[in-house]
């Protein structure tokens, strides 16, 4: 009898096994993956160059620019960035080919101000500075909590959606904390202690 495995991501194998009745064996074929190569580069919105982590189907490959060698029927990558986000990319690999990928992450801007300056402020619970602040502050699309950690002030905890490739401008109504108040005055004597005396009519 002749086993084989042959498909569009596996090598053809092919072994030929010789039974007789009542035999009871353990066949295992080996079939090499055929191989492709992805060359992946990733870039700012603002045409600089960054690093991103490269992921296909769930598994870190490693940190972009470079080349890696893959089996053809890898379906998913992923790239990963703390400051873009993720994003993710369906493959279509030839044989022997190599794949260029040329990716642009894009992230979201938040633009914070309050109403008063010099608050300190923090968004998903990172200090990003004081008011008013020098520019927008790239990060994530999503949701974000922006705080106000200064115990000169307070302010409502917004929660707001960040989306990719737009400026989302917030101003915190911030309150300052008021004073501490000044003491009672000291009602206690300095000088020595006087009694009073009773004055009593004579007899």
């Amino acid at each position: 009898h002749r086993f084989s495995v042959d498909d569009n991501c596996h090598h053809a194998v092919a072994q030929e096994v010789k039974l007789q009745k009542g035999d009871d064996k353990a066949l295992m074929l080996r079939a090499d993956a055929r191989q492709s190569a992805i060359d992946v580069k990733t870039k700012d919105d603002l045409g600089n160059a960054v690093s991103a982590e490269v992921w296909v189907d769930g598994a870190k490959l490693g940190v972009t620019p470079r080349v890696f060698k893959l089996p053809v029927c890898s379906k998913e990558l992923a790239l990963q960035h703390p400051e873009f986000g993720r994003f993710t990319q369906t493959l279509k690999l030839k044989e022997k080919k190599v794949l260029k990928v040329r990716s642009t992450l894009v992230s979201a801007q938040l633009v914070l101000s309050t109403s008063q300056p010099g608050v300190r402020i923090a968004v998903d619970g990172k200090v990003v500075g004081r008011t008013p602040l020098k520019s927008a502050i790239r990060l994530p699309p999503g949701n974000r909590a922006i705080t106000v950690p200064d115990p000169s002030f307070e302010a409502p905890t917004p929660i707001i959606d960040a989306p990719t490739c737009n400026k989302t401008a917030v101003e915190l109504d911030v309150q300052a904390h008021p004073g501490p108040s000044a003491p009672p005055p000291d009602m206690t004597a300095t000088g020595p202690l006087v009694r009073d005396r009773a004055l009593t009519a004579p007899h």
